[in-house]
């Protein structure tokens, strides 16, 4: 991975989609924090490109500082490498926007080098891409790369067929598909701790865990992305990416080096060897009305621009089985919700509970030793903990459970480097370590279909939870042998 003090060569930075949500609210604050760091070469222009006109004041509004201190020193240097070029993408025009491109970069000295992010719909991705090649966009002998965003189409066929399009024009080596959670410092640390500690590496198999949980939970509801959420529902939008990413970093074997294609070699290793699903393998929810944050909500069907007898699930949990000797035996089980009663991302990883313990077999012990759990906990209080069995104070034996706890923000501050600029930094740098690869989707797509089809066999039971609540009964259901589900102690500190 690249060392993340070092600076990015200069290069021409073009965001597609510019006045819209996502370049708002994370790649524009991104772009900021890396030219605040002195990540972003001082040659380096960020050409905002939109369908409609605006302005690098309106663009940069939501970034004012409160005060007018550095903060506002480095948002006006920043401003100043900011121009918004309007494109309505469309031959006609290309020829002017491709020309206002070159203008600007002779302007800063940025030279041929073109880093292309597509902050927009997936269907547009490959016609915007095939529409820059035409125009030229690309000539020179400068290095080309396109980072594209979450969902790479919409199942494996349309997966494939925007591949094939997008490779006719641009190899692998060009392509960054970003999931924002491989730039979650919690997910990132997943290797480093399973790795670089024998204390963990030495018990990560069949031998001492007994399950694995992930879960992502939200509390908010479709936020008026309907459009979106209608055709995508919680299968397609979370589980075929973060959770399948935090799977394969949880399960993976050691790569053979910290290079880009040995880790994502191991990673997708994991996605290729697991079991497909079938029907009794997952359960899908949708909301109904209940409450959060102690207010009324709708249910699902009832939010803006859903339909009223929509069937798209906001809930699904699934058994995952991993075919490889590591993991034999051993469930996966990945869960993701909206409008849980908490928000929450982490991974908690179960042992097996040593057979005879003398502390069961014992009449004069008060209580039953629990089980020992490695939580890594992703969102909203990242750290990691182990959960043990003490001995109380007082006469008599009486067991308790204890935490040993690594609170990151305790440490390291709640103003930790966010992901997105993590990834941009990486973008810019070529290291591609933290971006999915092609066969990874691919081997994603192909295992997630599979609960699509089992899926359209079922009737659905919708809504089948209320809004606030941990999902549907159903799912204490998948669990099996006497497991509960896991949820680790809130860390205030």
């Amino acid at each position: 991975m690249t060392a993340p003090a070092s600076l990015c060569e200069p290069c021409v930075i073009l965001v597609f989609g510019a006045t819209g949500d996502l370049a708002r609210r994370k790649i524009f604050p991104a772009l900021l924090a890396l030219h605040r760091r002195g990540f972003l070469h001082a040659r380096t222009p960020v050409v905002a490109v939109s369908r409609r006109p605006t302005s690098v004041a309106d663009l940069l509004a939501g970034l004012q500082p409160e005060d007018g201190g550095g903060d506002a020193q480095a948002l006006h240097a920043f401003a100043a490498s900011v121009r918004c070029i309007v494109f309505d993408h469309t031959e006609a025009t290309l020829p002017a926007f491709v020309a206002a491109v070159d203008d600007v970069a002779r302007e800063r000295g940025a030279g041929a080098a073109r880093a292309v992010y597509f902050a927009l719909p997936a269907d547009a991705f490959e016609p915007t891409a095939a529409l820059l090649v035409k125009g030229g966009l690309f000539q020179g002998d400068g290095w080309r790369r396109l980072c594209f965003e979450k969902p790479f189409g919409h199942d494996l066929a349309s997966a494939r067929e925007l591949n094939a399009k997008i490779t006719r024009h641009f190899d692998e080596s060009s392509i960054y598909r970003i999931d924002h959670y491989l730039g979650k410092e919690l997910v990132r640390n997943l290797m480093v701790m399973r790795f670089a500690n024998p204390l963990f590496g030495q018990i990560w198999n069949r031998e001492f865990i007994d399950h694995v949980q992930v879960t992502i939970a939200e509390t908010l509801g479709v936020e008026g992305r309907a459009g979106y959420y209608e055709k995508a529902g919680a299968v397609r939008d979370m589980l075929q990416n973060h959770l399948m990413q935090v799977l394969a970093l949880a399960a993976m074997e050691p790569p053979k080096a910290l290079d880009a294609d040995s880790v994502r070699d191991a990673m997708v290793e994991v996605v290729r060897q697991l079991v497909p699903p079938s029907d009794g393998d997952f359960v899908l929810g949708q909301f109904a009305p209940g409450e959060a944050g102690g207010r009324p909500v709708p249910g699902y069907r009832a939010e803006p621009g859903v339909h009223p007898a929509s069937d798209t699930e906001t809930f699904v949990a699934v058994r995952a089985c991993i075919d490889n000797p590591r993991w034999q035996g051993v469930p996966f089980y990945l869960r993701t919700g909206k409008r849980m009663g908490r928000r929450l991302a982490e991974a908690n990883i179960v042992l097996r509970a040593q057979p005879g313990t003398l502390f069961r077999a014992d009449r004069a012990v008060e209580g039953e030793p629990g089980p020992n759990v490695i939580s890594i906990r992703i969102q909203p209080y990242e750290g990691i903990s182990v959960e043990f069995t003490v001995k109380a104070p007082g006469e008599g034996l009486r067991l308790e459970t204890a935490v040993m706890e690594h609170c990151h923000h305790c440490v390291y501050g709640l103003d930790t480097v966010e992901a997105y600029e993590i990834l941009l930094h990486e973008f810019l740098a070529g290291d591609q370590t933290l971006f999915t690869r092609w066969d990874f989707v691919e081997a994603s797509w192909r295992w997630v279909d599979a609960i699509t089809a089992a899926r359209d066999g079922q009737a659905a039971a919708f809504p089948n939870y209320a809004a606030g609540t941990s999902g549907p009964a159903q799912v204490e259901g998948l669990l099996g042998g006497g497991r509960d589900w896991i949820v680790s102690r809130d860390i205030l500190s």
